[in-house]
């Protein structure tokens, strides 16, 4: 399975300040929708949220796209994300731009984040 289970990336040591915690998951919480799936997601951590908390989309910033359950995992469950992506939320000042030309639902390429995720499992 390419899409690693969250439950791999859990790092403990992850160092952010709940101020900067915070702004990432709102600016993750922010994206806008850009494709809508048949079904809600669930937590793979079984921590008991309910599914459509977990959300049924792919979110965007117009260069970014992630699932819409990924701030759910980012609250409340250490999950760390790529620090590219970090700072281009950074750059952003954890706005998420309110103009922007988003990709094709289906014609974004998902490379990146399944290298990340694969790399990231063999650090831990």
């Amino acid at each position: 399975d390419e899409y690693r289970d969250p439950r791999e990336l859990v790092d403990p040591d992850w160092d952010w300040k709940p101020e900067e915690k915070a702004r990432i998951a709102d600016y993750l919480a922010g994206g806008l929708p850009l494709a809508q799936c048949l079904g809600h997601s669930h937590c793979r951590f079984d921590c008991g949220v309910p599914d459509h908390r977990m959300g049924s989309a792919d979110l965007t910033d117009g260069t970014w796209v992630w699932p819409e359950g990924l701030v759910h995992y980012v609250r409340e469950h250490a999950v760390p994300l790529p620090e590219a992506f970090v700072r281009h939320a950074a750059e952003n000042d954890f706005r998420v731009p309110e103009v922007f030309a988003a990709p094709e639902p289906g014609a974004y390429d998902d490379a990146f984040w399944i290298e990340w995720l694969s790399a990231r499992v063999r650090q831990t």
